[in-house]
């Protein structure tokens, strides 16, 4: 996980303030355990009284964030940074990307799933490459979760009514 993280904290778009504001969790979402997740990574500068903290569940073993950024943060987030960085504005019309991924078909025709009814969630399924590849495959039930409202919207295009922002 360090080797991972380390890149992002060159381009940390946090300001310390922000992870201050960030509620920890009493909670392991996955299985509840109120035990205190063992520390992972912390991402933050060195000089930082607070920083955001990955850990693992002693109870299930899930690698979390121990104070996540509140959905505010992160809607901001990919408003403002994610997409700016990269030149997306939601109000473009820009074309439905093509480009499909056949690297997750590769990997469920390896687990040997073959029911053409299979249902996928792509949770972050940005532009839907891989969503795309997941239809040639032959599986018809994708759907998908994407923050970015710019990557939502191409994605809602090329799969309509099976994409949700958020």
């Amino acid at each position: 996980v360090e080797r991972l993280v380390h890149p992002f904290h060159r381009r940390l778009f946090l300001t310390e303030a922000e992870v201050a504001a960030f509620q920890d969790r009493a909670h392991c979402p996955a299985c509840g355990s109120d035990a205190a997740p063992a520390p992972l990574v912390e991402i933050g500068r060195p000089e930082w009284q607070r920083r955001v903290t990955l850990g693992e569940c002693s109870a299930c073993g899930l690698v979390s964030y121990r104070n996540p950024p509140g959905p505010d943060f992160v809607r901001r987030y990919y408003e403002t940074t994610f997409n700016r960085t990269r030149g997306e504005r939601a109000e473009a019309e820009p074309a439905v990307p093509q480009k499909a991924s056949r690297r997750v078909a590769k990997l469920v025709a390896a687990l040997g799933v073959k029911d053409p009814d299979t249902r996928f969630l792509d949770v972050g399924c940005g532009v839907g490459s891989k969503l795309a590849g997941l239809v040639e495959a032959g599986f018809r039930e994708v759907h998908g979760t994407e923050m970015s409202p710019y990557r939502a919207a191409l994605c809602q295009r090329r799969f309509p009514g099976r994409i949700f922002e958020g």
